[in-house]
């Protein structure tokens, strides 16, 4: 399996991967959104056709210890 990411230009964060199987014919793709304090907010994963499969919702529990 082989995975291809694309990064932003701004944060250097990844807000795409692509993931290929040993056809080398897409099998998942993933975007990303990010919290302003650098943690991942969202993760969408998509089929191959473009059709939302799956969301991913990221939560944080911060205590001030």
């Amino acid at each position: 399996m082989r995975v291809t990411s694309k990064y932003d230009d701004v944060t250097g964060k990844v807000i795409e991967e692509v993931e290929y199987n040993d056809r080398n014919r897409p099998v998942r793709i993933k975007k990303y959104e990010w919290n302003e304090n650098g943690t991942k907010a969202k993760q969408y994963n998509y089929l191959p056709n473009g059709k939302l499969y799956s969301v991913k919702v990221y939560e944080y529990i911060f205590s001030d210890k």
